[in-house]
């Protein structure tokens, strides 16, 4: 995402809202692109990987395909 936002790629990495304040891109990355990886999108990640483990795991059991 900052090799895109640095090279004005064209992505929607890029976009941006007009109004102020105006960030620099270092900034606007660390807001829009590691905040959010090192809190929001961990434990999303986290809750539904171990939500879907579950039920894959309850699936298996009911079928008698349980490994172990």
């Amino acid at each position: 995402m900052l090799v895109a936002m640095l090279g004005n790629w064209g992505t929607h990495y890029d976009a941006r809202p007009s109004y102020p304040p105006q960030m620099s891109t270092l900034g606007w990355w660390v807001a829009l692109g590691l905040a959010p990886q090192l809190s929001f999108w961990m434990w999303y990640t986290i809750g539904f990987g171990a939500l879907f483990g579950i039920v894959a795991a309850a699936i298996a059991r009911r079928r008698g395909t349980a490994a172990g």
